[in-house]
């Protein structure tokens, strides 16, 4: 073979893969790395407002189509049911991206967030359940996305008393990846013992982790 031949092979090799990688050829991608800078100690429920409450009264029970959103399993008819819900701040959240030159565009953003706190018994059994639930649409910039191989980011979360003290860590099962023209709904939650739900009056949560990100 001639080096002729091997330098367009090498050539060819060379094209293809910048095609995989989204790239042209004499076009250098930018990598970049997403980060949630500025809101790790700030974002939560909106402490200055009181919860929306609300309780159950005899022969009114939650709709049917609530009990997916709250995860109220078939079959139960939750007795004695009763909420607390915040809005949170910031409101809207926003996550920037930092690329690789030192620019920064925006990410993503977290919008109409709720978290509510629910307590209910089924009657069947007298087993009264609580859990936790954050939901917001989560919508992206059109500017960045996740690479193929990005780590997820998440949220962390701390349920505190009236002093401030931590009385539960939650977020779990938080991971999200942000794709170009993502519009979802997204959300978070668990069951905690009943017992605090009382005990509960703010939350504070950060997104953790890194992710490397591309242009859309």
């Amino acid at each position: 073979m001639s080096e002729y031949e091997i330098g367009r092979d090498l050539q060819e090799l060379r094209s293809r893969v910048e095609v995989l990688e989204g790239g042209a050829p004499g076009r250098k991608r930018t990598a970049a790395v997403g980060t949630s800078e500025g809101h790790r100690a700030t974002a939560g429920v909106d402490a200055q407002t009181r919860p929306i409450t609300w309780k159950q009264t005899k022969g009114v029970l939650p709709p049917a189509f609530t009990h997916g959103l709250l995860r109220i399993p078939h079959g139960i008819q939750a007795d004695s049911a009763e909420s607390q819900t915040w809005g949170c701040v910031p409101e809207p959240l926003i996550l920037n991206v930092t690329w690789a030159g030192g620019a920064t565009d925006e990410y993503c953003r977290f919008v109409s967030q709720w978290f509510t706190l629910l307590k209910f018994t089924n009657p069947n059994t007298g087993v009264t359940t609580a859990q936790y639930n954050y939901s917001a649409q989560l919508i992206a910039s059109g500017k960045a996305h996740n690479t193929w191989n990005a780590s997820p980011l998440s949220f962390s979360a701390q349920l505190r008393d009236a002093g401030g003290g931590v009385l539960l860590y939650g977020g779990a099962g938080s991971n999200f990846w942000v794709s170009c023209n993502d519009n979802v709904i997204y959300g978070w939650g668990a069951e905690f013992n009943p017992g605090l739900y009382d005990l509960i009056k703010g939350v504070t949560w950060q997104i953790v982790g890194w992710q490397s990100v591309d242009h859309c």
